[in-house]
């Protein structure tokens, strides 16, 4: 009719509402988006929130079913997430707000899970499709063909989108004799599209499916009731375990950026599907998931979710087949390395023994190398040190022989770590040789590691210039990951406390501290907070200073970080003696020098350095002494004093020498070159209980 009006009278313009375009000649279509939202994480003030569309009408509407009503404080962020799950319907909207004459704002919120019992009781004079949420639905849904029906209520196993390749793989069927061929699923998405159903739209360069949340729910409980959604959600299960499979090795060369963006896209679909995994009687399929999601779940920093999908997969009775160990072990290496990442070192060490045990009975040279890394790199402690070297080195030997450059740049950097603690490296030759493997590699999250160490070892030679510009380069590949954690960050707050700009050093700590914290990750937030307590100490501060350091130093006993704890108890030692807290002060240091003679030469340089401060003002001859026992371990050593501590050992040397004159100083100085780091320990301990 339509088209016959147009073309008798060309001068009629026709404005038309429908849930789909007329589909005729000259039709200009504008799509009409569903009210305002505003955005759930980042709340406005209650004047800026009442201006979204959709706050708008839910105001409008219940002002006038209960005159005084109001937005406040207490129920703007109820009333945010109300027009928010309803998708900015407008009828949903309006008649949610109806129902605040029995319910407050905050009940509403509650019962949206059950939103088709909820949201009926609409106008008497409205058509009877508009007085109900679910007959508004109803009617749009009996109007569709039986194939569009079918696909739409299929469409409802996918969460937050999906892709074509994704529908035609999950909602068709296997015979071409069947409801949905293959073929079919694109023109019937089309249609869905055009009856606003669906909605499409482009996502780095592809096209992506979703409905509103409202519109899938009720497509899933027709799902439920047609007695297809086992079947649809074992589909779905096997499409987005392919796609993790498919995914798991690029993570690790140079193409990981466009598989990590795959895997964003659609990572809410892989918690559904792993969800349906784990109601397996066979835990093989929820650990294939685990094991192929482990190196996503490190790159984005999602470990305390990790580990929670890992316990439950690996505590599925195992059915002894030789395929379900294979993934058992990968399993079981990702749990330990995530378990690293939050500081659990017991976690670590049990799941990596475990791993490398059934490794080397059902694995291949990858796996047992990759296991045995983990195992390694679980041995914490100087008592542990020779065995730990040994089954990292006979890792990386393997990963050489297999030619796999990733996991051999990767095992040469923790082989650095481990052997840095103990001073027994050349930093300048390995962090060079880092750099060539990470670069060769490609992987862009090991490199931005190894090129943080690479700027560490830069700036503790005070060569800062050089140390930026690796930092930079770090800062920029993680940005490009997109990891919530850029390990960079906590150089550029040192860079920022040596040029004395302290108040850009606690902006950066705080920044990193407040990640960390929402990461889980104990040891980064430890380290930060004794970083801020340091920082509190040099500016007086002793309150702000004493709660940072406790804070740190419990987390460091929490995971029995001897080097932490010996650290911080010098911390907190001179904390103590600027309070005049002399019985703690001792006490302090008592602990930090035993605990120090068990661990590496760092550690011991560490404390001696921090009670140089209480000595020198008091016992000049004895901190000189020390002065030159730290000078003869540092020409023993492969690595510099750090920069700000640096700065402890030159205000000793700077006052002592003024105390007692060059002569003297000289004189004592070259008796404390004589005396082993060891023997400095008992010196200072001698001398802090004399004080």
């Amino acid at each position: 009719m339509a088209d016959k009006v147009l073309h008798t009278a060309p001068n009629v313009r026709l404005l038309a509402s429908s849930r789909e375009a007329l589909g005729i000649g000259g039709e200009v279509t504008y799509r009409v988006p569903s009210l305002g939202l505003p955005d759930m994480s980042h709340l406005p003030s209650i004047e800026v929130l009442s201006q979204y569309e959709a706050v708008k009408l839910f105001i409008d509407r219940a002002t006038s079913a209960v005159s005084n009503f109001s937005v406040t404080n207490e129920n703007a962020p109820a009333l945010a997430q109300i027009c928010s799950r309803l998708d900015g319907i407008p009828l949903a909207i309006e008649l949610a707000a109806a129902k605040i004459r029995v319910l407050s704002v905050d009940q509403i919120a509650k019962r949206l899970d059950d939103r088709f019992r909820l949201l009926t009781g609409g106008s008497r004079t409205a058509l009877e499709r508009h007085q109900t949420l679910r007959a508004a639905i109803d009617w749009s849904y009996n109007l569709l063909p039986p194939a569009e029906q079918t696909l739409y209520r299929r469409l409802a196993i996918f969460v937050n989108g999906w892709t074509l390749e994704a529908a035609e793989s999950v909602c068709s069927d296997a015979s071409n004799s069947s409801v949905l061929r293959n073929d079919d699923i694109l023109n019937l998405l089309e249609q869905l599209i055009n009856k606003s159903l669906v909605i499409s739209e482009e996502v780095q360069n592809e096209s992506r499916y979703r409905m509103l949340e409202t519109m899938r729910q009720y497509a899933n409980e027709r799902l439920v009731a047609s007695g297809e959604s086992d079947a649809l959600r074992d589909r779905h299960l096997e499409y987005f375990l392919n796609l993790a499979e498919t995914a798991e090795p690029h993570l690790t060369r140079p193409e990981q950026l466009e598989w990590l963006a795959k895997l964003d896209a659609d990572y809410e679909n892989i918690r559904l599907a792993l969800e349906w995994a784990l109601d397996k009687e066979s835990a093989e399929q929820s650990l294939r998931l685990c094991a192929a999601l482990g190196w996503f779940w490190s790159v984005r920093c999602y470990w305390q979710e990790g580990i929670r999908w890992l316990n439950s997969a690996l505590n599925i009775p195992s059915q002894q087949s030789k395929s379900e160990n294979v993934f058992r072990v990968r399993a079981l290496y990702h749990d330990a390395a995530l378990a690293d990442a939050l500081d659990d070192v017991e976690h670590m060490k049990r799941s990596a023994e475990r791993s490398l045990a059934l490794a080397q009975e059902v694995s291949d040279k990858r796996d047992i190398a990759i296991a045995r890394l983990y195992a390694g790199l679980a041995l914490e402690g100087p008592n542990n040190y020779h065995h730990a070297l040994s089954l990292v080195e006979q890792s990386l030997r393997d990963f050489q022989e297999i030619s796999d450059v990733y996991w051999e740049s990767v095992t040469y950097r923790w082989l650095g770590n481990i052997r840095a603690i103990h001073d027994k490296i050349n930093l300048d030759e390995q962090t060079n040789y880092e750099l060539k493997l990470a670069r060769k590699a490609g992987e862009k999250k090991n490199l931005a590691d190894v090129l943080v160490n690479r700027a560490w070892q830069l700036f503790y030679f005070n060569r800062l210039d050089e140390s930026r510009k690796y930092a930079e380069e770090a800062d920029l590949l993680f940005k490009q990951i997109g990891t919530n954690l850029n390990y960079s960050h906590s150089l550029f707050a040192e860079m920022a406390w040596v040029r004395g700009d302290y108040k850009e050093a606690r902006k950066i700590l705080m920044e990193i501290r407040e990640r960390s914290y929402a990461l889980g990750d104990q040891n980064t937030m430890a380290r930060i907070n004794a970083d801020l307590g340091i920082l509190e100490l040099e500016e007086q501060d002793l309150y702000r200073a004493r709660t940072y350091l406790e804070g740190s130093l419990a987390s460091a006993r929490e995971v029995g970080n001897k080097n932490s704890i010996a650290s911080r108890l010098a911390e907190l030692g001179n904390t103590s003696y600027l309070e005049q807290s002399m019985q703690e002060f001792k006490q302090n240091y008592r602990e930090s020098f035993l605990l120090a003679r068990e661990l590496g030469i760092l550690r011991k340089r560490y404390v001696l350095l921090f009670v140089l401060y209480p000595i020198y003002s008091q016992k000049p001859e004895k901190a000189v002494q020390i002065l030159g026992a730290l000078n003869r371990s540092e020409g023993e050593s492969t690595r510099p004093v750090h920069p700000l501590w640096k700065r402890y050992y030159d205000r000793a040397e700077t006052h002592t020498r003024q105390v007692l004159g060059n002569e003297a100083f000289e004189s004592i100085f070259a008796d404390g070159q004589e005396i082993s780091l060891d023997q400095a320990l008992d010196l200072a301990l001698k001398t802090v209980e004399e004080m």
